[in-house]
């Protein structure tokens, strides 16, 4: 950032396309490291320990409600950038009048991996052991995927819409400690995993289809990354992959 004169104010400008939408956060007094070690995960706490939201930016993100998350810091959310022509996103907002579905959240442990982690299944409005099979989803990073990727909401907007059928999905949370890089990073344990242990158990549990054209797995970053090796490994569990910037 540039100085500008004598004022107390940085400056540094970027041009961006006019339908973009992104988030940011700021960091003052961040050290400055070689890019090398970035990558070290240790200097990268150093680097985002001062890391938090603009306070000149209303726009945030998670956009959650002060009055739901009274707890929230500026440390706990990001700022949010919205050129006038960005595309709308009509199905992450909970609309009035949209039947919810439940969800569950049950402790799952693993055999093959040796160790356990926690399982968030989202049950679509009007769920029944009766129905014909539901198509189902699988995706990685429970947490994120429940929260700043607001899949319950956009399943219940969706559905309601008629633009997807009912759906069960499996939002899959992260192993204790370093696991997600070792675990998403093509790791064919973890794939087992997924088509030996996780989908058998689903199967026992609800009421979903073994049809593979209607089975999806998705994720993020090492997610979509993940996601895209389950498929290669196992197409005849999962027969779509939504890989959103797999980290390739």
């Amino acid at each position: 950032m540039v100085h500008l004169g004598d004022t107390d104010v940085w400056l540094k400008s970027f041009r961006v396309r006019s339908n973009a939408r992104f988030v940011y956060q700021l960091g003052p007094d961040s050290p400055i490291l070689p890019r090398l070690e970035y990558d070290d995960e240790q200097n990268l706490n150093q680097i985002q320990a001062t890391w938090q939201a603009d306070p000149l930016n209303r726009l945030r993100w998670p956009d959650v409600p002060e009055t739901y998350r009274p707890d929230l810091t500026p440390f706990d959310y990001q700022s949010r950038v919205e050129m006038p022509e960005a595309s709308p996103q009509p199905w992450i907002v909970k609309k009035p009048g949209v039947p919810i579905g439940i969800l569950i959240q049950r402790d799952f442990e693993s055999k093959l991996l040796k160790n356990h982690r926690v399982i968030t299944v989202y049950t679509p409005p009007g769920y029944s052991t009766e129905a014909a099979p539901y198509n189902i989803l699988f995706v990685f990073d429970g947490d994120t995927y429940a929260t700043l990727v607001p899949t319950p909401v956009i399943l219940d907007n969706l559905i309601a819409a008629k633009r997807i059928p009912p759906t069960v999905a499996v939002l899959i949370g992260n192993g204790p400690g370093n696991a997600r890089p070792r675990e998403l990073h093509c790791n064919p344990v973890f794939a087992d995993f997924l088509q030996q242990e996780l989908v058998p158990w689903m199967r026992g549990l609800y009421n979903v289809t073994s049809d593979t054209r209607r089975i999806a797995i998705g994720g993020s970053s090492a997610g979509g990354l993940a996601a895209a090796y389950a498929g290669f490994r196992h197409p005849e569990s999962f027969g779509n992959v939504i890989s959103q910037s797999g980290a390739y």
